[in-house]
């Protein structure tokens, strides 16, 4: 039998690339492990989220994937224990089978009902109020494409100010302003929230030509042939504009943009409160929405590349290239933040959701040469971001 002198000298004579190769492979089975332990491990905290989600086309659920996957991974709980479930744990509208759907929301609610569960509640995130259409739920088209679901309502509006009232957090995002909210609910949050809106919202694509589809809503089409009587002549990607009084604008790549994509920058004291990077490219949707008063900090900007003709262009219809992505009040009085993009709709893998420190390996979920990959601003940008706005609201006043 071999001494241990003997095995250590044995051991050290191997070639240096079987070592390596043997530690690498301890450490790829090992790390993942060590890793959902740690996870596993980390004490839960029962936080009341009151979620709402009235844009469900599909029971795909990849709007409330992003938000679920920070409250499954910072292991926040419901009250009951049990962990928060994309599927059922919001309000809003729910698909089913054969194109069937049911709703929960607290359109029904008392106001005193409302004033209780905003007691119990530890923070609201308004997702998505857009809601559902029927051209889109039935894939076939009717005139006019009617609303099946959605809108920000009265009783909406009362939890909100219920939370405001009590400090509670409240996040909001895009589309929560948008033709589906009726005119006196919009004024209503507006005037609560310190907002202003322009009724302009828009969203870069990838190519603009309208044989290759490419997510453009065809109702932009049928807009620009009623308003020039000519048909739609851009072929490069570009960003399109369109307000509540239907104007339209076309930013194309090459004649008014100098480069692709829009950008967001985050003010420097915020990009190192939420370890936010100072600059990454947003390529979703979203709206036009300024502080009117001075109780909203602006946190971030969204850009718009544009170049001289572009900016002129804006000028026209009383736009800047620059307006804000984050607006926030976060005082003793009440915290609140509005993302002024669809922020939340993004594409992960839950199951990524059990690893401690998966975010050190994020470059192996997104390519970080494609633009157009959007799980990158999920990465960089929205899980640090509400990661620490979830931490600093639920439990500043615990």
């Amino acid at each position: 039998m071999l001494s241990r002198s003997q095995k250590i000298i044995n051991y050290i004579k191997q070639p240096l690339e079987v070592r390596l190769l043997r530690y690498l492979l301890i450490l790829a089975f090992g790390a993942p492990v060590v890793s959902f332990l740690s996870w596993f491990m980390t004490p839960a905290s029962p936080d009341n989220l009151f979620i709402l989600n009235k844009t469900v086309a599909t029971p795909a659920a990849q709007e409330r994937a992003s938000l679920f996957w920070i409250l499954n991974h910072k292991q926040l709980e419901l009250p009951n224990g049990e962990r928060y479930d994309r599927q059922q744990d919001y309000f809003g509208f729910f698909p089913g089978a054969d194109l069937t759907f049911t709703t929960r929301d607290i359109e029904d609610f008392s106001g005193a009902r409302i004033d209780s569960l905003a007691d119990t509640l530890d923070g609201a995130y308004f997702l998505d109020t857009y809601g559902v259409y029927a051209n889109d739920y039935y894939g076939r088209e009717t005139h006019p494409n009617q609303l099946i679901y959605g809108g920000l309502y009265k009783n909406d509006l009362d939890l909100l100010t219920a939370l405001k009232d009590r400090g509670k957090l409240i996040i909001t995002e895009f589309n929560i302003l948008g033709e589906s909210t009726p005119p006196n609910a919009r004024k209503r949050f507006l005037q609560e929230f310190g907002l202003k809106w322009t009724g302009w919202s828009g969203r870069y694509f990838d190519s603009l030509d309208s044989l290759q589809g490419a997510g453009i809503p065809p109702w932009i089409f049928d807009l620009q042939r009623q308003q020039s009587g000519q048909a739609w002549p851009y072929k490069r990607s570009g960003i399109i504009l369109v307000n509540a009084n239907d104007d339209l604008i076309v930013l194309e790549s090459g004649q008014q943009l100098l480069r692709k994509v829009p950008v967001i920058k985050t003010r420097a004291l915020y990009a190192q409160e939420f370890n936010l990077p100072d600059s990454v490219n947003y390529i979703s949707w979203f709206d036009i929405v300024y502080a009117a008063d001075d109780q909203n900090e602006l946190v971030a900007t969204l850009q718009l590349p544009v170049t001289a003709a572009g900016d002129s262009l804006l000028l026209a219809h009383g736009l800047g290239s620059v307006f804000p992505a984050i607006l926030a009040h976060v005082a003793e009085d009440y915290q609140f933040y509005y993302f002024a993009g669809d922020f939340s709709d993004n594409r992960v893998v839950p199951a990524s959701a059990y690893f401690k420190g998966v975010h050190w390996l994020q470059i192996l979920f997104y390519n970080p040469d494609n633009v157009l990959d959007r799980r990158a601003f999920f990465w960089q940008y929205y899980r640090p971001l509400v990661s620490a706005i979830l931490e600093r609201g639920l439990h500043s006043k615990k």
